[in-house]
């Protein structure tokens, strides 16, 4: 059953990365607006606007672009985003420098999570964690520098050679108009120590509206730690607020040690070393300067959440601060994420008193099961607590019971996989809706319990807020009813039809008989959309760094507005203006976003401009499939390069793409794979006809084999039968896809393809059918 949590610290925050899960599983994360029940994402946005500090509007910071050699103003950030929007008080005239502007927005910002209060009067020997007076800060200043001619293009190519002098010296010489605010915008993001805190803060001061608050706010206090204010002015500068950076931490906690406010300070660094990733560098000046603030429980709540995100380096940092046994116990989990052959036995190491920590359990459950002792694993991990305060990451857990739970259905144990499933104790919507998933399936599919798995389905129905989800739970809420579970199947089907741009919800139109997929057209402009959305200084900052050559800098834009424009037709404006710029991957971006405010814009989710019309697509390949894919492979950008070397719109291994180019006919280009889209569809569309044609026609196999590798998929097809024959359920079998992102990248695809084929060729709905191809 889903509990109710606790509000995360402000400092809590798990990055959006995909990463390498149990038994070579691929855990991605969850998507954009699937909410969280304890964290601070699900918080409302006034209740996240704090005193000092705390005065940026937010706004998710994105990748830098690809690409190398682009300086240090695409340098990452430290700092946990957040999702807010704050109003930013204006500075009274002659405040000049960050500490007055922080200062100032004390008064009009309310506090949001207050520091405890200090002891006035600590002795200054309390903690010898910093100097007991920091040096003001250097009046050197960028505004400073002699101003000289040029234009906003000479400013920002200059800024992209880190030439900040010259683009200082342009900057100074522009008169206060738009050009100059988005050149300020663009040096505050930077993060080069040529930009003062007083910069980035005055900045947001006056343009409080502009989205990367989060992320101006992390470069503001890495600003303030290079100027080294003195203690006092860093102390008034947070406020009551709490830091968003590892540096920030450092910089208030040192202040707080120097003004004897040593209570506060080990509240901060507290917070920060228990919830933040940290660097080596960052991570040993802590240890250096504040080891006398943290304590055991700081260390071992480090431990913990370095372990449930699998960055063990960090992990055993701080088990060097814990006593033997809970240092045993660090090195068995360690040892058991690594997969090394000792894991065993550091597991039978671990003392008796401390094998009751949930940490073990979990750590047990997962050796257990890649021994092939599943039955044992399931009762180590059904023995386990579960309320989410003792689990430290309870999504995290899930993950292990997923696992698990899939390879007791393998085995013929559906009982055990449902109570394994059942148990969760989810806390993200997402994970909770996965969870619940899962039970509902075993319910449905395997145990026969339509009624048990109605109820299940419904509670992701409860809380589903996008397409995706609501479709599933309303599909798979129909497919119970249908099976006895009472109330009116085709009731159901309607409301997941609603949602023909999904997987289930195109599922469900075709079970209601619908012969078109229903994806609706653009939608309309009116005279007032255009007129509204060419005055929004936003879009014109777009226009600006399009028109510049810069339109890879505007992605902070396009997603601040996708979540802003008030109306249909301007978000169709707004995924148009994109294209404008060739920026395919920030329309798709944007379309997503808007498809999830208005039901009408569900087509600018699938834009269809991102592949050149001279592409010459292989025949055996619609360019609706070719579409369908590069959607999910690339988002459209034909410059990807990702970690493990595929390239382009389509995401091809070189050596993959030089077989494929010799047996097409067509010339090999290594750089064209990156430079040219046409090309790239070209010859990726040529392998995707080879792919289908090994497997007989069949799409699903075919989509398998081109995420998780062709063995995969053909080894797949002899587990859980063969996809393409009458005696398989197709969906059951997609369902059964072990891997997660392979699973969710079938579906995908195929509803990809559904609406790319109406969009295109004004095809009709064939997904059922497509399903069943190479039968």
């Amino acid at each position: 059953m889903f509990r109710q949590g606790v509000a995360n610290s402000p400092l809590r925050g798990r990055q959006s990365m995909p990463r390498q899960g149990q038994k070579g599983e691929i855990i991605m994360p969850a998507p954009a607006g699937s909410g969280n029940r304890r964290s601070v994402f699900a918080t409302p946005s006034s209740a996240l606007c704090g005193a000092g500090m705390v005065l940026f509007s937010v706004a998710p910071s994105p990748a830098a672009p690809l690409g190398t050699g682009l300086g240090t103003e695409f340098a990452p950030h430290r700092a946990p985003l957040m999702h807010e929007v704050s109003t930013v008080p204006k500075p009274k005239p002659g405040g000049g420098d960050a500490i007055n502007l922080l200062i100032s927005a004390q008064q009009t910002i309310p506090a949001d999570h207050p520091l405890p209060s200090a002891k006035p009067d600590v002795p200054a020997g309390a903690a010898s964690a910093a100097p007991a007076r920091m040096p003001a800060p250097s009046s050197a200043s960028s505004d400073q520098i002699a101003a000289q001619k040029g234009s906003l293009k000479n400013a920002l190519d200059a800024l992209r050679k880190d030439d900040y002098t010259t683009t200082f010296a342009i900057r100074n010489g522009m008169k206060p108009t738009l050009e100059r605010r988005v050149l300020d915008w663009q040096l505050s993001r930077s993060g080069h120590k040529s930009v003062s805190s007083a910069f980035i803060t005055r900045f947001v001061a006056e343009a409080g509206d502009w989205p990367d608050g989060s992320f101006l706010r992390s470069r503001a206090e890495q600003a303030m730690l290079r100027e080294n204010p003195r203690a006092r002015d860093v102390v008034a500068a947070f406020g009551n607020s709490q830091p968003r950076s590892v540096d920030g931490a450092i910089l208030l906690t040192r202040a707080l040690v120097a003004t004897g406010n040593t209570r506060q300070a080990r509240a901060v660094i507290s917070a920060a070393w228990r919830e933040m990733r940290m660097s080596k560098e960052d991570a040993g000046t802590v240890l250096k300067e504040f080891s006398k603030l943290l304590s055991r429980s700081d260390h071992k709540a480090r431990a913990d959440k370095m372990l449930y995100d699998e960055r063990t380096n960090d992990a055993l940092i701080a088990a060097r601060y814990l006593p033997a046994g809970e240092r045993a116990l660090v090195n068995a989990r360690v040892a058991v994420i690594r997969n090394q052959k000792n894991a065993g036995s550091k597991l039978e190491a671990v003392p008796a008193a401390n094998r009751r920590d949930p940490g073990y359990m979990l750590s047990r459950a997962q050796y257990l099961r890649r021994a092939g002792r599943i039955s044992e694993a399931a009762a180590v991990i059904n023995a386990a607590p579960r309320d989410q305060e003792h689990l430290v990451d309870p999504d995290e857990w899930w993950v292990e019971r997923r696992v698990l739970s899939r390879e007791l259905l393998d085995i013929g144990k559906p009982s055990l996989a449902y109570e394994v499933a059942v148990h969760h104790a989810a806390e993200s919507n997402a994970v909770f809706a996965e969870a619940e998933f899962h039970a509902g399936w075993y319910s449905l599919r395997f145990l026969k319990n339509p009624r048990r798995a109605k109820g299940h389905f419904e509670e992701i129905a409860k809380i589903g807020r996008t397409p995706i989800t609501l479709a599933r739970a309303n599909y798979w809420i129909g497919r119970a009813a249908a099976a006895g579970g009472g109330g009116n199947a085709n009731s159901y089907y309607k409301k997941a039809a609603a949602y023909p741009g999904t997987y289930y919800g195109q599922l469900a139109r075709a079970e209601l008989g619908y012969r078109t997929v229903g994806i609706g057209s653009l939608p309309s402009v009116s005279g007032a959309d255009k007129a509204a959305f060419a005055r929004n200084p936003l879009v014109q900052a777009i226009k600006l760094l399009g028109d510049a050559g810069h339109s890879y800098r505007t992605l902070p834009l396009f997603m601040h507005l996708s979540e802003n424009v008030p109306t249909a037709g301007q978000a169709r404006l707004l995924v148009e203006l994109a294209q404008r710029y060739d920026q395919h991957r920030f329309a798709l971006i944007a379309g997503k976003t808007v498809a999830n405010r208005w039901s009408e814009a569900a087509p600018l989710a699938f834009p269809t401009a991102a592949i050149p019309r001279n592409a010459k697509i292989d025949k055996g390949v619609g360019k609706h499939v070719v579409y369908a894919i590069a959607r999910q492979e690339s988002a459209f950008d034909p410059r990807a390069v990702s970690h493990a070397g595929a390239r382009g719109l389509l995401q091809l291994l070189p050596s993959t793409a030089k077989i494929t180019a010799r047996k097409a006919g067509l010339p090999y280009s290594k750089s064209r794979l990156t430079s040219d889209a046409a090309y790239n569809a070209a010859v990726g569309s040529a392998h995707l006809s080879h792919l289908i044609d090994d497997f007989g026609g069949s799409y699903v196999m075919t989509f398998a084999g081109y995420n998780a590798g062709p063995r995969r998929a053909r080894e797949w097809a002899e587990r859980y039968g063969d996809p393409r024959s009458s005696r398989t359920d197709t969906i059951d079998w997609v369902e059964r896809i072990p891997y997660t992102e392979t699973r969710n990248y079938v579906q995908r695809v195929m509803e990809n393809m559904q609406v790319y084929n109406a969009r295109l060729n004004g095809g009709k709905l064939t997904i059922k059918q497509d399903l069943k191809r190479g039968g």
